[in-house]
């Protein structure tokens, strides 16, 4: 109870602040625009590779795009790493069609816009409360609202999961990804199942391996988990300490050290991903840079033959440049990795962090290949191009 009165009060404060905030002079009041909205400011490298599977998909719609940001800057720097990883066509609409703007934009939307909440989670946020209610607005003056390729989870709070089927429900068209919270908080909601968005960019990412490269080693991908991911009953410090350790204990056992490289798809959390490898790193008595950028985590994964990521997208990018990928899920009785792993038929390429912990986890390389992901793919993109149609 206590949680949900303070989730309602930064919900509220949230909604204020924008509102409030001067206006931005870059902000241009448009008309027949597709909005994009959601985790932008703070992207990840999993957020980029979802704008940019999104906007492939809007290329053909010769709209204006724009992008929503809480760190309009930021995003702009996002778009000229995309530039550089599209293909010419693509990366032409970009540059031509797609600009950057706050999210006060959102406060302005009319019957020809058109609203895409794009990629990333439906989770336990703040934020959920604001995009309801600018969904409730843009409903009232006739706009199209859609949700492209969001997962949902992990949702505890009563609060939150109200707000997300409300969310949902204010919809014309839902697609979201593979989730173990879809089987019994969603069952009331008309959606189509897709893969995220992200998985829309391997042909941009397989570019970078069609050289022949000689493939060894593990590139490895770590993060610290916040308190919403650690047991009720577990100190959170304690458990990422133990989480770290039984890492350690298992490269120890079954990697050949000298083969390691480290890769990270997310600076900008409470502790960044490369803070987690620095600590691996120094117990293990080795000496390993991270890699951060979106080319410099392509260009390492596509060297290593293996790839055990504890991020979402770490182990999606594995995937998509065919390396043999390992998921490790951090969610108490399973996530997001596991329910990817499950609609893909793949579980023996996940491993649940409880068992890390436990050092109960056996690394059989002869049991672990690339996925085919081609009828997958085909299928995902099917729906996208069906739910692109409808805006």
């Amino acid at each position: 109870m206590l949680n949900n009165i303070k989730m309602l009060i930064r919900s509220f404060y949230l909604l204020i602040t924008l509102i409030v905030k001067p206006p931005s002079t870059s902000d241009v009041i448009k008309k027949n625009r597709i909005i994009i909205y959601g985790w932008y400011g703070t992207e990840t490298l999993g957020d980029k590779l979802i704008l940019l599977g999104i906007l492939k998909k809007l290329v053909h719609k010769k709209r204006t795009v724009q992008i929503c940001s809480i760190d309009p800057n930021f995003t702009k720097s996002t778009l000229l790493e995309l530039t550089d990883l599209a293909f010419v066509s693509d990366a032409n609409f970009i540059i031509e069609n797609v600009e950057i703007v706050s999210e006060q934009s959102l406060l302005r939307v009319n019957k020809t816009d058109t609203l895409v909440l794009g990629g990333g989670p439906l989770m336990d946020d703040p934020r959920l409360l604001f995009w309801a209610l600018i969904n409730i607005i843009a409903k009232m003056r006739g706009a199209t609202r859609v949700i492209w390729g969001c997962g949902v989870g992990p949702v505890r709070m009563k609060f939150c999961s109200l707000l997300i089927g409300k969310l949902l429900s204010l919809q014309n068209a839902v697609v979201l990804r593979p989730s173990h919270d879809l089987e019994h908080k969603m069952q009331f909601i008309k959606y189509d199942l897709a893969l995220c968005p992200s998985f829309l960019c391997q042909s941009e990412l397989q570019e970078y391996v069609k050289e022949d490269h000689v493939q060894r080693g593990v590139a490895i991908n770590l993060r610290f988990l916040p308190r919403s991911y650690v047991p009720h009953e577990s100190n959170a410090f304690a458990y990422n300490r133990s989480f770290l350790a039984g890492m350690v204990n298992f490269l120890r056992s079954n990697i050949s050290l000298n083969e390691l490289t480290f890769f990270s798809t997310h600076e900008i959390d409470w502790k960044p991903d490369s803070k987690a490898a620095s600590e691996v790193c120094s117990e293990l008595g080795i000496i390993s840079n991270c890699s951060t950028s979106l080319y410099d985590v392509i260009s390492n994964i596509r060297l290593a033959e293996y790839v055990i990521a504890t991020r979402y997208h770490g182990f999606v990018i594995g995937l998509l440049l065919d390396r043999k990928s390992i998921g490790v899920d951090y969610t108490p009785g399973g996530g997001k990795l596991s329910a990817l792993c499950q609609y893909l038929k793949i579980e023996k390429h996940v491993v649940r962090i409880e068992n890390v912990i436990s050092n109960e986890v056996e690394f059989d390389s002869t049991n672990i290949s690339s996925v085919n992901l081609a009828t997958y793919l085909d299928t995902s993109s099917k729906t996208y191009d069906a739910l692109a149609a409808k805006l």
